[in-house]
């Protein structure tokens, strides 16, 4: 997995695993896959001091991974191509997809949707953004019924959680790092 180039010293080699680019100095260094790196965190520490220029490649795997995060961090340049960018492709290349595959195949693969591209999710993403103001679509009238929800992280990184409004509008939302303590949850409604 390794390309000399004799005239100039330089290298182009393969790795993977979660120790790449451990001890190796590199001028650039392409991270394919990123969000499907088995375990990211180990590759991002391990690559941490590994080059001063990384260009991180990947199809859309959920928004809990890091590649996920430094794209949406606004910290880093980002390059999106899209298959409408592609002009071997059409509206009925697009329908054909859609028809052979899976919802969450075409989020991941053709629609680079992030949100939609996990299975096994409870809510879908598209039904969670339909209900940001669906109250004013529906003409649901808010009433003066106040709730707090607290959701308290177990140990580790979990967070705690807290969601608190008025009737069916959530007003605030919260979340702050856990002490080690059992992972309870609490309604409250006055």
């Amino acid at each position: 997995m390794r390309i000399f180039f004799p005239e100039n010293g330089s290298v182009i080699f393969g790795e993977g695993g979660d120790d790449i680019g451990r001890g190796a100095r590199a001028a650039i260094y392409f991270v394919d896959q990123a969000a499907r790196l088995r375990h990211p965190d180990l590759a991002e520490a391990s690559l941490s001091q590994t080059t001063n220029c990384r260009q991180d490649l990947s199809t859309p795997n959920g928004l809990a991974n890091p590649f996920y995060i430094n794209r949406a961090s606004g910290r880093f340049p980002v390059f999106t191509f899209h298959w409408r960018s592609d002009p071997r492709k059409n509206e009925a290349w697009y329908e054909k997809q859609k028809a052979e595959n899976s919802d969450v195949v075409v989020a991941q693969e053709i629609d680079i949707d992030y949100a939609a591209s996990v299975e096994g999710i409870i809510v879908p993403h598209a039904w969670v953004m339909s209900a940001i103001n669906a109250h004013e679509k529906l003409r649901v009238p808010i009433s003066g019924i106040a709730f707090g929800a607290l959701d308290l992280g177990d140990e580790g990184g979990d967070l705690n959680a807290f969601c608190g409004g008025r009737s069916v509008i959530v007003e605030h939302l919260e979340e702050s790092l856990s002490p080690m303590c059992s992972n309870t949850s609490l309604i409250l409604c006055n």
